[in-house]
């Protein structure tokens, strides 16, 4: 008997689960779907609305973050212990994590994920996102998990290099990791878009750091560079990452007045004279020695987001110990 062109279970299962994402997705964000693909389903591209005389338009945020899609009808969920342990980032996991460091426990959903697929990702590096979107076509609930984040968080400190050499391996998903129609459960997505224009900030923060400790017009080259910074995108969109505000805000005075000063102090004009290094050992009063200390310190915070977004925001969503005690912060 002859048979026509036929589909599998498994590729009416996909191509539901994608129906459900461009459904519980912002209607105005651009979802592409990537043929061929290898291992990288959609390419999502956020946009925000404006108003052009009292019309509504939509514009680009110019961010991106790729999404691995994977429907399932049946949804496997457990119960994991979750263990203190240290940074991740600067010591290794011990081979033995002890019972009593136990911290607390996790509801999370299990999906094996191929090798091939994690190591694909893994050659990307962190810089674009690539998210998992697991797809429950029965309940048509969706959960997520940064792949690049748990592989550099998870599994590589957890099994080393020889993680790679596995044919698979089971991803754990906090069942809070939720998406549907609500703008709160599209925030971490926005976060995660946002990546890339992250890791340019940082290079510029700590590029500017290094120029001004060697700058002969340290207070005009810190106002111009303040300047500089408040053209970037990232202080004026909604924001998960309280430093943000607080470093905008001093940003803000620092090129609206050239001047910086986090002492607050009470000053006379018989103030002392003070010879600072880092400005060719000229003379300066003790305001102006604060103003220099107050804009040495907000670049010094500046040039420090990059450790702490790798630190914590990394860990944001994901089933470690980290991600329990940071996430929000």
């Amino acid at each position: 008997m002859s048979f026509a062109k036929r589909k599998t279970e498994s590729q009416v299962t996909g191509e539901r689960a994608v129906e459900i994402v461009k459904e519980k997705l912002p209607s105005e964000w651009t979802i592409r779907e990537l043929n061929p693909d290898y291992g990288i389903d959609l390419e999502i591209e956020p946009f925000e609305e404006i108003k052009i005389d009292q019309v509504g338009h939509y514009q680009t945020l110019g961010e991106h973050l790729y999404i691995q899609v994977k429907g399932t009808k049946s949804i496997v969920k457990r119960t994991i212990p979750i263990h203190e342990r240290s940074n991740v980032e600067r010591l290794p996991i011990p081979e033995r994590v002890l019972p009593q460091t136990k911290y607390g426990e996790l509801e999370v959903l299990t999906f094996n994920l191929e090798m091939s697929e994690i190591f694909t990702i893994h050659r990307m590096g962190s810089g674009v996102p690539v998210l998992l979107f697991l797809v429950d076509i029965v309940s048509e609930n969706i959960y997520f998990i940064c792949i690049n984040d748990y592989i550099d968080k998870i599994l590589l400190p957890e099994f080393g290099l020889d993680v790679f050499d596995q044919g698979s391996k089971t991803i754990y998903i906090p069942i809070e990791n939720m998406i549907d129609n609500s703008s709160t459960s599209h925030s971490p997505i926005k976060w995660y878009a946002k990546r890339a224009k992250y890791y340019s900030a940082f290079l510029k923060f700590s590029y500017q750091k290094t120029n001004l400790e060697y700058s002969i017009s340290y207070f005009d080259e810190a106002k111009y560079q303040a300047t500089k910074l408040l053209m970037l995108d990232i202080w004026y969109q909604e924001n998960e990452w309280r430093p943000i505000n607080s470093l905008y805000s001093d940003l803000k005075t620092l090129a609206e007045t050239g001047t910086l000063n986090k002492f607050n102090g009470n000053y006379s004009d018989d103030d002392c004279i003070w010879e600072i290094p880092e400005l060719g050992n000229r003379l300066y009063s003790r305001q102006g020695f604060d103003i220099f200390t107050s804009i040495k310190m907000l670049w010094n915070q500046l040039s420090n987001l990059g450790a702490v977004y790798e630190d914590t925001c990394r860990e944001w969503n994901l089933p470690s110990y980290m991600g329990m005690v940071t996430a929000g912060k």
